[in-house]
């Protein structure tokens, strides 16, 4: 039984074959083009001059594009091949198949790949015998195979079909039990061999780039992108410099100067002894703390309310922000976590609440 897997070199044939043939097509639209503007008035110099740049640029594009997605279409291909192999070395026949005819068992004559559609599996089709010369057809998942009738253009009633077979071609006869023979179809079992194509080499060769060209192309399409992240960047500093301006007027402060920012401001409000913990380092620094409330008579409920409105207050043009959702009290002793933020696009978002007209922000949800 023939392989599905080929060797690596046919699925490279095969890649380069299909690009060749989307490029000659991409390629003759710009020549059918160019030929329109041939005789005609001087002011066409400057639009075949155009249609020239962008066919270059278009076939620069496309190959570069067709070299990055080779190796991983031909993965794919060799893939699927393999897995058909081993469906077909897998697959069992159902068991127990009879003749519709005179009812006896039916032995399997041959098995074949029948491939899968975009929204269906491939399944192995066996083709059973029986001594009476009827045949039946079933898959390994256990349904059986069945044709779509044919109907007669005339009345409409299911055509019966026969077949005779010669050295080069299959005949189907199609008849109607009420108009005779209505359609004959012919098939052509005759191997013709493929006509040369002269120029098939010459075409590989510009279209079917090499891994140094490819490499090239690569870092050419990285850096494009990059460069358009900067110019991305540079149009939201125009279209929001208000805001950018107010980010960086922000006080940037370290954990030391943090420090020295709250321990007066809160001792003036009866807060005492703050200690600050081990600093955990993420995109933000997030800092845990315990502070004491040295003011008697103050319940928990009024001292984690004053104690966030003077942080709140403290912190507003700065980097950092007290978690307010992580303030407890107990026995007079307050805890909680602040963060600090250093990249520019989180300092952004502190000093705008609404959201940048360019959404800023939707780089950091798609990392």
């Amino acid at each position: 039984m023939e392989k599905n897997l080929k060797s690596e070199q046919y699925y490279i044939d095969r890649y380069d074959r299909s690009t060749v043939d989307l490029m000659r097509m991409k390629e003759k639209l710009f020549l059918d083009r160019d030929a329109k503007f041939k005789g005609k008035k001087k002011i066409d110099k400057f639009r075949r001059a155009t249609n020239g740049l962008f066919k270059d640029l278009s076939l620069y594009f496309e190959t570069g594009e067709r070299y990055l997605d080779k190796s991983e279409t031909i993965r794919k291909w060799m893939e699927e091949d393999r897995q058909r192999d081993a469906l077909m070395e897998s697959a069992e026949p159902p068991a127990g198949i009879c003749c519709l005819v005179c009812s006896k068992g039916m032995e399997v004559e041959s098995k074949v790949l029948h491939s899968g559609s975009l929204n269906t599996k491939d399944k192995v089709l066996f083709i059973f015998r029986c001594k009476c010369g009827k045949g039946r057809g079933f898959f390994h998942t256990g349904e059986e195979f069945t044709t779509k009738p044919e109907y007669c253009d005339k009345c409409g009633s299911i055509l019966d079909k026969t077949h005779k077979r010669t050295k080069e071609k299959i005949i189907t006869y199609y008849h109607c039990k009420k108009h005779g023979l209505v359609k004959t179809d012919k098939l052509d079992m005759r191997v013709r061999p493929e006509k040369a194509d002269q120029n098939y080499e010459r075409d590989r060769d510009r279209f079917c780039i090499s891994a140094n060209d490819g490499q090239e192309y690569l870092s050419f399409k990285i850096k494009t992108e990059q460069l358009k992240e900067v110019l991305k960047k540079i149009e939201d500093r125009e279209a929001n410099k208000d805001l950018y301006d107010k980010a960086a007027s922000i006080k940037k402060l370290s954990l030391v100067d943090l420090e020295s920012l709250l321990m007066p401001e809160l001792e003036k409000h009866s807060y005492v002894k703050l200690e600050l913990m081990k600093p955990i380092m993420h995109r933000e620094v997030t800092v845990d703390f315990t502070i004491r409330d040295a003011q008697s008579g103050r319940d928990s409920y009024q001292s984690r309310s004053h104690f966030k409105k003077i942080m709140v207050d403290l912190l507003k043009d700065t980097n950092w922000r007290l978690v307010i959702s992580n303030i407890q009290v107990q026995l007079g002793i307050l805890s909680g976590s602040l963060k600090g933020y250093e990249q520019e696009e989180d300092l952004l978002k502190l000093v705008n609440k609404k959201g940048l007209k360019n959404k800023l922000d939707s780089s950091e949800k798609n990392r």
